[in-house]
């Protein structure tokens, strides 16, 4: 269930959420079920009948209804049709066979019914569900809650007459009115606008909406639609009505139109500044320059942004994209792809996997209501998004098998009645045809020429012909066919995919069920050997220290592909720890060396495989030591500004006595944490050469404080230019 954050606002903080779950059942196994997945927070009601559960919604506290077919007298989908229609924000699960969905074909692919939930079901399945449901319903009632909470100008309509009137009354009364609003118009207008005068007529009604442009030169701009989101299709503007009237509640009547002229009105006064431009306003700033002062000390390096921060960056731009609704694009600005950059930096991540998941259960939501509204391309291109992000599912293939049904029937509606054929000879042909492509293996492949389209033109053709049936049950059999094929060599898309096509055409559902036994048998089987081979490969990468190369064939490489390939397996566990040993045996050689970039890279290569312990931690105290030293050697300071406590004046060379030549020597030095000098380097020097020797003899012999940071005497590096003058 998503957070109630998620839907704060001040206009929703009055209206409590619906907190409860009402089953209709009697099926111990899925009561048991529900029992063990559904939130304690949550309540769990249950019923064995239409009759108690109707107290139970009428007391506005169920969110979700889970309907089970197996114990529902009655037809079905007239009892999801009057639950929606008496409780229209209830969300309804029906439980049942493929047999039974057929029941609520039309009321799924409407939005009465939200899912279907095939038998026999699961705990991760039913958990699936009831989640969905609940987000289904907050996302409802958010939505229902922005239509309706409008204002209310019920006070301005006019009060409807009780007494009867007598003939040729009713019209000198309409002019009286007709007289009294134009006059109380002219009223308003005069003392709304004094002085001045309207460049058009004052509208008669309130609008309750107001315009979504402003007007410009001789006529005001269209409003253009905003543009639908990724995934999420938006519903049309609806126009604004005079008075806003109550959701389920008749209009009331509209007055009679009056032919009048609109007195002219004062000219407006200057209107305040909009929205937008106190938007402008805010976004004004001033920008300073920068002004470089002549310290002669390096600023020191920018912090190294750390995994976890980058991390939880990521987590937090795509947890903001997905509530925007920008599920599958901008590039790179997308949730889809900002999860996927958190899994990049931490493969394992819960949180990012959880996101995928909710990215493609929203994507298979909007697909749902795109091919609702009669955009099977649009609800195309989201089913495939989703499937790329989740291992493949019913409800995905379901969705894809409806889609291309969807194509083929508005393609047979668009060629229906073309034909001057009689209709059994149309039937009779597309027969021969659909058998053609079964026997040719061209079951639902190609579009618009394959057995499956053939056969529902026969069906729409001659619908009671014995051959359709009859060609039905072969397709039936060669689907199940192909989806047990598909199970066997591990294919999970290709058998979910064979599977729906193959339940869409009646297949029972036994069947269905050993063919996805089967499937489960094969990728645990799988699954199993590609986990005992990847260990295998990764004990002898680390053995032999390949801990980063070759890229494809690294000990990182390997532990990689245990994690895509089962992260809850012990093995997992095993090989982060060995090799993140590795990798902090490798961070101490590098700080022993003084190598403050390896042992950087090595920690990181530590984080990003979620290795920690507390020797980890330790050598990372040791590392930001080390850089803070590293940084203090790096940064020279000027001599003058260090505490000298030895001073030796440098000495005239004998060379250079009685011929009258002067100079200069810049060098730099390291102050020692004794307070020595130490590493001197002329770097410049006029006339060369000439003084440097005397300098460096002076500076040798020159002692000062030592230079101490977090209490500790660290090497400075410093400065200082020497002159010679002849006197």
């Amino acid at each position: 269930m998503l957070p109630q954050s998620e839907f704060e606002s001040p206009m929703f903080a009055s209206a409590p959420a619906p907190v409860a779950i009402a089953a209709l059942t009697q099926d111990r196994a899925l009561i048991g079920l529900l029992r063990s997945v559904v939130d304690p927070a949550t309540d769990l009601i249950l019923v064995s009948s239409e009759a108690e559960l109707t107290p139970h919604l009428n007391s506005r506290r169920v969110s979700v209804a889970l309907l089970d077919s197996m114990f529902i007298e009655g037809d079905l989908g007239a009892l999801s049709e009057r639950l929606r229609d008496t409780w229209n924000d209830l969300v309804l699960v029906v439980v049942g066979t493929a047999e039974e969905q057929g029941k609520v074909a039309s009321q799924i692919t409407s939005g009465v019914v939200y899912r279907f939930l095939h038998r026999p079901v699961s705990a991760p399945r039913v958990r699936l569900f009831v989640e969905a449901a609940l987000r289904r319903h907050e996302v409802e009632n958010v939505e229902r809650t922005l239509e309706t909470a409008r204002p209310d100008f019920s006070r301005l309509e006019a009060p409807k007459a009780e007494a009867p009137r007598k003939p040729g009354s009713g019209s000198s009364l309409r002019l009286a009115i007709v007289g009294a609003v134009l006059v109380a118009a002219a009223a308003g207008a005069w003392f709304a606008f004094p002085g001045g005068k309207s460049s058009g007529p004052v509208a008669g009604t309130e609008v309750v909406s107001p315009p979504a442009a402003e007007a410009s030169g001789d006529g005001a701009a269209d409003p253009e639609p905003a543009p639908a989101r990724d995934g999420i299709e938006e519903s049309p503007p609806v126009a604004a009505s005079p008075v806003s009237q109550p959701r389920d509640e008749p209009a009331a009547p509209a007055p009679a139109p009056v032919q009048a002229e609109a007195p002219r009105a004062a000219a407006p006064e200057p209107a305040p500044a909009t929205t937008a431009d106190t938007a402008s306003q805010r976004m004004q700033r001033t920008v300073e320059d920068p002004v470089e002062s002549p310290a002669t000390a390096a600023p020191p390096p920018p912090p190294v942004q750390t995994r976890e921060q980058l991390l939880q960056e990521k987590l937090t731009l795509a947890e903001s994209a997905l509530q925007r609704g920008e599920l599958a694009s901008p590039p790179g600005k997308s949730a889809v792809d900002l999860f996927r950059g958190a899994l990049e930096l931490d493969p394992g991540n819960t949180l990012a996997k959880a996101g995928l998941v909710r990215v493609a259960d929203r994507l298979l939501a909007a697909a749902e209501r795109a091919l609702t509204g009669g955009n099977p391309e649009d609800a195309r291109k989201m089913v495939d998004v989703a499937e790329q992000l989740t291992p493949a599912t019913a409800r995905g293939a379901f969705l894809m098998m409806q889609i291309e049904k969807e194509r083929e029937r508005a393609a047979l509606t668009a060629k229906r009645d073309n034909d001057a054929q009689d209709q059994q000879e149309k039937g009779a042909a597309y027969l021969r045809l659909a058998g053609v492509r079964l026997r040719s293996g061209a079951l639902i492949d190609p579009p618009e020429d394959n057995a499956r389209f053939y056969l529902e033109a026969a069906r729409q053709t001659v619908p009671d012909d014995p051959g359709v049936a009859e060609m039905s049950r072969s397709l039936q059999k060669e689907l199940l066919t192909r989806a047990g094929a598909a199970a066997s060599a591990g294919n999970a898309a290709e058998t979910e995919r064979w599977l729906a096509n193959a339940d869409a055409m009646g297949a029972a559902r036994a069947d269905l069920a050993t063919t996805r036994r089967l499937l489960q048998d094969t990728l645990i089987g799988a699954r199993a050997g590609q986990i005992s081979e990847l260990v295998q490969a990764f004990n002898g990468a680390l053995n032999a220290n390949k801990l980063l190369t070759p890229a494809d064939a690294s000990a990182k490489h390997y532990l990689l592909a245990l994690i895509e390939t089962d992260s809850a397996t012990p093995a997992v566990a095993t090989a982060r720890q060995g090799l993140g040993a590795a990798y902090l045996r490798e961070m101490r050689g590098a700080l022993a060396r003084g190598d403050v970039a390896a042992a950087d890279a090595w920690l990181l290569e530590g984080r990003t495989i979620s290795y920690s312990s507390s020797e980890l931690n330790a050598a990372e105290t040791e590392l930001a030591a080390l850089r803070a030293k590293a940084a203090q050697r790096a940064s020279i300071v000027g001599a003058n500004s260090l505490a000298r406590i030895e001073y030796v004046a440098p000495k005239f060379p004998v060379s250079t006595r009685n011929r009258n030549i002067s100079g200069w020597v810049e060098l730099e030095f390291t102050v020692r944490t004794d307070g020595s000098t130490g590493d001197i380097v002329v770097t410049n020097s006029n006339p060369r050469r000439t003084f440097d020797s005397a300098a460096v003899a002076a500076i040798a012999q020159w002692r000062y404080k030592p230079v101490m940071l977090d209490g500790k005497a660290v090497d400075q590096r410093a400065s200082v230019r020497i002159r010679f003058l002849e006197e």
